[in-house]
């Protein structure tokens, strides 16, 4: 993956770091009180690509900047929660359908899910089979 502060010096990196993910945290406050599955479920996916990018613990941050930046990740989680256990109560019209595209973390998390329950399902059918 392309890294443009590759060849930085290493204080020059964090200060380049700091900024990066001062903008970051700035751009996911716009969206901080969203509801909207899709958009927490995206920035959420925005904040993974952005930490394996460029790493938070090479970013140094200072103590205000990581605690806005863990409350704003704790913010998103929250809401992720809110919606999935259907706490927010969010009323959809009868007929109205959604295709959910999921984040490519969320889809692989999913996949691999599914894959593992099959897998063990069939192991427990095969077991039941030599057992007769």
């Amino acid at each position: 993956m392309f890294d443009p502060l590759f060849e930085k010096k290493p204080e020059e990196k964090t200060k380049e770091y700091s900024k990066i993910y001062a903008g970051i945290i700035k751009y996911l406050n716009v969206f901080k009180l969203s509801r909207n599955p899709f958009t927490v479920c995206w920035l959420l996916e925005v904040l993974n690509i952005v930490t394996l990018k460029w790493s938070l613990i090479d970013a140094k941050l200072d103590n205000r900047m990581k605690k806005e930046y863990h409350d704003t990740f704790n913010n998103m989680l929250s809401n992720c929660a809110s919606i999935i256990s259907d706490t927010f109560n969010i009323q959809f019209a009868e007929k109205q359908q959604y295709e959910l595209s999921l984040p490519p973390t969320v889809y692989e998390l999913l996949w691999r899910y599914e894959y593992i329950s099959y897998k063990h399902t069939s192991n427990e059918d095969n077991n039941l089979k030599s057992l007769k």
